[in-house]
């Protein structure tokens, strides 16, 4: 006897396929809605501020230095870094210019890496801005614009006699230090701001700790030729 089967099924026998369709429904819903509420930046981390909005094919952006640093220097030679990120200039024939205070082009790029290290030479304060030029000197588009401050000391270790103060941090540091004393005291270094100049005379070494090697490490029994 053969078994008979229902022809057509009942609306409850469908009723796991509309769950199933109803579910997906929402799914998407909830997809676009989110979407539009959270772009894809939210999620990359991107600051919105420190977005520069593009007005041609091509982008530049100032990474260093940051807005509104300070910069403490001791010694005219000590420098900002600056370094410029950019996207479709590469192929470009293009030329990037930094220009500080709206008036004075520090440097020229021909082409990338666009890094250089800048002297300002003295205090004061400063506004960066890199410009993507053409070879008649057109601006095809501007950077960020990035403030920064600029403080040169007046005193250096090697314009001014050791003071008690510096005394004072030496022989406190020499109280909170562990080291065996039967091997002598430890030699400070100083931060030199320029480079020693080898003459033969001792002058301008009277600031600085002074160590004798009476037995040095590596004898010449030590060496094999």
């Amino acid at each position: 006897m053969k078994k008979k089967y229902r022809k057509y099924t009942s609306i409850p026998d469908r009723y796991p396929f509309i769950a199933v369709a109803v579910v997906i429904g929402i799914a998407i819903l909830f997809f676009f809605i989110f979407k539009a509420r959270f772009p894809l930046t939210y999620f990359s981390g991107t600051n919105e501020q420190n977005i520069v909005q593009e007005t041609s094919d091509f982008f530049i952006f100032v990474d260093s230095p940051k807005d509104e640093q300070e910069f403490k220097f001791v010694n005219k030679n000590e420098s900002i870094p600056i370094e410029i990120t950019s996207k479709d200039i590469e192929s470009s024939d293009y030329k990037l210019k930094l220009i500080i205070n709206n008036e004075e082009t520090i440097k020229t790029f021909n082409s990338p890496p666009y890094e250089y290290n800048w002297s300002p030479g003295q205090s004061g304060e400063y506004s960066l801005v890199a410009e993507l030029v053409d070879e008649l000197g057109n601006i095809i588009t501007n950077s960020n614009t990035v403030n920064f401050s600029v403080n040169y000391s007046s005193k250096t270790i090697e314009t001014i006699t050791r003071s008690a103060d510096i005394e004072e941090k030496k022989n406190t540091a020499l109280e909170n230090s562990d080291y065996r004393k039967q091997n002598g005291s430890p030699i400070f270094s100083f931060k030199c701001y320029s480079p020693p100049v080898i003459d033969g005379s001792m002058d301008d070494w009277e600031l600085y700790d002074k160590a004798q090697i009476a037995n040095p490490t590596i004898k010449k029994e030590n060496f094999t030729v």
